[in-house]
């Protein structure tokens, strides 16, 4: 097995792009996400590309690219995912038969040693999939924690059998009172986009309706960095699998959902909705009718991404978990790691005896 790290994708993007066409990986992993990242949210980080190309031997084409980078934070260096926080499963593109080709001891040794050399203090990889698609995630390994869920919905049956099966009677009528009551008012319609301009301009209504929940839930909005509203809309422009959907009242967008459609897998990434009308939940109006389009359009997976919102465990037929790769390999790194563990110890405590202090008094 030979691994090696370039830190640009221009030497590499002939052989990724040749290893997309055969092989496995989540949209996240596409060349085509990471240039467009790079491009906007990714921009102003001054990130340092680590993309690990694990070949059998030198003059091998790649069987597996991993796409990582180093930032900084707090003056310790970490590899983490390439793509940050809008990387929503950590992975690598993959050929078929890739999981007969390297053992994952060995890559991980390949991986700290290269790391090592090129200063890193911590290794910390984020949402890591046991599995992509139907075979074993390599950045998985027995040093990985559970970091939190992954909610999806299996379509290999009809929409029909999971309507009935799965969504329960209290939801379903809930919905359906809530979708008559909005009737009462105009016109109701579930609209998806088919050409970029309505694509652009639901994804600028996303951005909007977004930005003002982020406000009410007094959350931090990452679109106070136009970067981040630029990929948004970069990928929108230039990825064709980028898909936006609404419910509509008229002529007004109720709720909108920017995502993607990607190998038979429909990414549900940012749902919106307008807080005027949040009593209707045309949010989950919207994602009923997201499910049943993807019954629909033969697709294989639902897939709600990362994240442990309680709705999603309403509709979701399929739960995997989502780990955590956290691990020092430098003194200053052990130090900084061993330092942060007793601090969040010592919160712990604090917080429970001042539970108990509460409950006695």
């Amino acid at each position: 097995m030979h691994v090696k790290v370039f830190s640009s994708l221009d030497k590499l993007r002939e052989s990724w792009l040749t290893l997309q066409q055969q092989g496995v990986f989540y949209i996240f992993q596409s060349i085509q996400w990471i240039d467009v990242w790079l491009q906007t949210a990714g921009k102003g980080l001054k990130e340092e590309l680590f993309i690990l190309a694990v070949s059998q031997t030198e003059n091998d084409p790649p069987f597996m690219i991993i796409p990582l980078s180093i930032y900084k934070k707090n003056g310790i260096r970490y590899l983490g995912s390439l793509g940050g926080g809008h990387t929503d499963f950590a992975g690598a593109v993959l050929q078929n038969n890739a999981q007969s080709l390297y053992s994952t001891e060995l890559l991980w040794e390949n991986i700290i040693k290269k790391a090592r050399l090129n200063r890193v203090d911590i290794i910390r990889i984020r949402k890591i999939p046991s599995m992509i698609e139907n075979i074993p995630n390599p950045l998985f390994s027995s040093l990985c924690v559970h970091e939190e869920m992954n909610y999806a919905i299996n379509l290999k049956t009809t929409w029909e059998k999971y309507y009935s099966s799965k969504i329960k009677t209290k939801i379903k009528s809930d919905l359906k009172r809530r979708k008559k009551l909005l009737t009462e008012q105009g016109v109701v319609k579930f609209y998806v986009a088919e050409n970029k301009d309505e694509k652009n301009r639901l994804t600028k209504v996303m951005i909007s309706q977004k930005t003002k929940r982020y406000q009410y839930k007094n959350i931090k909005n990452q679109f106070e960095l136009a970067d981040n509203i630029d990929l948004y809309i970069q990928v929108t422009d230039k990825l064709p699998t980028s898909h936006l959907s609404a419910l509509m009242l008229n002529d007004i967008v109720l709720a909108v959902h920017w995502g993607i459609v990607f190998d038979g897998r429909f990414y549900h990434i940012m749902p919106a909705h307008d807080e005027k009308y949040g009593k209707y939940a045309p949010g989950k109006i919207l994602l009923m009718h997201l499910i049943e389009w993807s019954f629909q359009n033969k697709l294989s997976y639902f897939d709600f991404t990362c994240g442990n919102e309680i709705y999603k465990k309403d509709f979701a037929n399929v739960e995997n978990i989502l780990y955590e790769f956290n691990k020092p390999i430098s003194l200053k790194g052990k130090i900084y790691f061993d330092f942060r563990n007793k601090l969040g110890e010592l919160k712990e405590r604090m917080k429970t005896n001042k539970s108990l202090s509460e409950t006695n008094s």
